[in-house]
């Protein structure tokens, strides 16, 4: 199995984990609206999706999954899949604009949408416009990063044969020897940008934030970059195009 099936979509993870709960008859939301008693989690979704539904019942229901996500893990999955259709509309409308995996984005989302349930101020409206926003600023987050090593790359690539026959490994090896970066840093480039693992996949296993992830590499990258450029001004050489 690729890391890449490993790592599957974030989103995707998230829907089957509501489409279960949903069935299951023990996870409701009770006591919350004057006229309902238990609700069912498609009923919930149901009336957060409707356009008749009023907003302040919305924030009424929002404020309910979040009490509940605070204090329960199981509920925290409810969250993220109640907003499955907004954070996928995000997703679509980020990597459209992007060249970031797929996949760290969907990660950053859920890690964004994450953070603001357990920081959001509850008694202020608009409970779930806040949750979107949150979610937001962390993809976009993510798109700047991937940008800004797009761009530090880009700038000081260009292919010789004789530096580019030199095995990228070898290249890692020696930057750390020079203690230019550290080993976990060449790890870290080495699976993501040579083995085509996710970045979600590396900050998985780290148990960190995608957006960490692609900034410990940025940093690393521009200083593996400035030592390359520097050897190859020296050599009459060019850097590398896979660094």
């Amino acid at each position: 199995m690729s890391s890449h099936t490993k790592a599957r979509a974030a989103l995707d993870l998230a829907a089957e984990e509501f489409a279960r709960l949903a069935s299951d008859p023990r996870v409701v939301l009770s006591g919350v609206l004057d006229w309902s008693g238990e609700l069912r989690l498609d009923e919930v979704a149901g009336l957060l999706l409707s356009p008749v539904t009023p907003s302040d019942t919305r924030d009424r229901l929002w404020r309910a999954v979040l009490c509940q996500a605070r204090v329960d893990p199981v509920w925290q999955l409810v969250a993220v899949g109640l907003a499955l259709p907004s954070l996928r509309f995000l997703a679509a409308r980020i990597i459209g604009h992007t060249d970031a995996d797929p996949d760290d984005v969907n990660s950053e989302l859920v890690v964004g949408f994450l953070g603001a349930v357990g920081g959001i101020d509850l008694a202020a409206p608009g409970v779930f416009r806040r949750l979107r926003a949150a979610a937001n600023a962390a993809g976009m987050r993510l798109v700047r990063a991937d940008r800004r090593a797009a761009a530090s790359v880009a700038n000081v690539v260009v292919e010789r044969p004789a530096l580019m026959c030199r095995h990228p490994d070898v290249v890692l090896a020696r930057a750390v020897a020079a203690c230019v970066i550290t080993p976990g840093e060449a790890d870290l480039i080495g699976a993501t940008r040579l083995e085509s693992v996710p970045v979600a996949e590396a900050a998985r296993v780290a148990r960190v934030s995608v957006a960490a992830v692609w900034q410990r590499r940025s940093r690393a990258e521009r200083r593996l970059l400035a030592w390359l450029d520097t050897a190859a001004e020296a050599a009459g050489e060019a850097v590398p195009s896979w660094a």
